[in-house]
């Protein structure tokens, strides 16, 4: 098979056992690079993983390994899809070229200590031009996109070829892909919305109604904004499309989202440490917090949303009193 039907998918997780199911079914040949040789196994002998156990892997176009060199030998397109406290033992272990390479990205979160998304990592620490950068953004979680609900997934790259190339890998029937060119926009958008779903799911553990959250999603969807502007301004961006406003709605509302669910256990008394380990998945936003918090002190840029959050996380301030801020200040 020519390399242009051929992709690496770089991480184990139920977003990149979702991507791979698509992919695969879309015609790729998938070489999917997993940790664990004990996961790899396991999927083989029955054609499930064990984070989407009720989706049937076809096999057929996917290669597993556990040998990353191998994976990133053998493609021209890498699909890095870990969660970003993984991400960089993941690129550590790498120990061949990645020149040439197209990196694509499903990470929603910072990377490295410096903090960075994956684009601004690759493209300092690998001099990866962002032409050779793409990233894919929500809404799109991997329960609906296993079972092929209808998604809707923006994919943004400065050179409109390589979105393009990434739509036409993604787009099916139950998949439509909408193209841009916001890197920067989508990737901090799609790691601060994670930090605002903990915030939300807090006042859903401590029993606020619809009313007060429906107040509180619209005023993180407007601090979002603002910080994308201070962060990268872009003058096609619009903050009401589905890469931002959809994604922060999806995180904020599903059933399936992570981060709301996380904040929900904080919201009835767990410790960050007891929601972690309970979950036994990683809450993206739990790192993205410590990150946005740094740069908004950096950029000079008032965030209470986020720093109600941070109290909670890394200040040990109870749940209580902090949601109880905002209750006069949200408009």
């Amino acid at each position: 098979m020519s390399k242009k039907n051929k992709i690496g998918v770089i991480g184990s997780g139920s977003f990149a056992t979702a991507l791979v199911s698509l992919l695969s079914d879309n015609g790729m040949e998938v070489c999917w690079w997993m940790r664990s040789a004990v996961d790899i196994a396991a999927l083989q002998e029955s054609g499930h993983h064990k984070y989407l156990p009720d989706l049937k892997l076809d096999l057929r176009r996917i290669r597993l390994s556990s040998n990353i060199d191998d994976i990133v030998s053998e493609c021209d397109n890498l699909l890095f899809v870990t969660p970003s406290a993984y991400f960089m033992p993941a690129v550590a272990s790498i120990s061949v070229s990645l020149e040439d390479k197209n990196i694509l990205t499903a990470i929603k979160g910072f990377v490295g200590p410096e903090r960075q998304t994956v684009a601004e990592f690759f493209h300092s620490k690998y001099n990866i031009p962002f032409d050779q950068i793409c990233v894919i953004s929500g809404p799109c979680h991997a329960e609906e996109i296993a079972i092929r609900k209808l998604t809707v997934m923006t994919v943004s790259s400065k050179e409109k070829s390589l979105a393009k190339m990434v739509g036409k890998m993604l787009e099916c029937s139950s998949v439509r892909v909408v193209h841009g060119s916001d890197v920067y926009g989508a990737e901090y958008a799609a790691a601060v919305k994670n930090v605002y779903a903990i915030a939300v799911g807090m006042c859903l553990g401590m029993g606020y109604g619809d009313n007060f959250i429906a107040v509180l999603v619209s005023s993180c969807l407007n601090e979002m904004n603002i910080f994308l502007d201070l962060t990268h301004q872009d003058a096609n961006r619009q903050i009401t499309h589905s890469a931002y406003a959809g994604d922060l709605l999806v995180t904020c509302y599903s059933q399936f989202s992570r981060n709301r669910r996380f904040g929900t256990m904080l919201g009835q008394g767990y410790t960050a440490q007891e929601a972690m380990d309970q979950m036994k998945m990683v809450a993206e936003g739990y790192y993205a917090c410590n990150a946005v918090h740094r740069l908004s002190r950096e950029l000079g840029v008032g965030m209470p949303l986020v720093e109600v959050v941070y109290d909670v996380l890394y200040r040990n301030q109870a749940p209580s009193d902090v949601i109880k801020r905002l209750e006069n200040s949200l408009k």
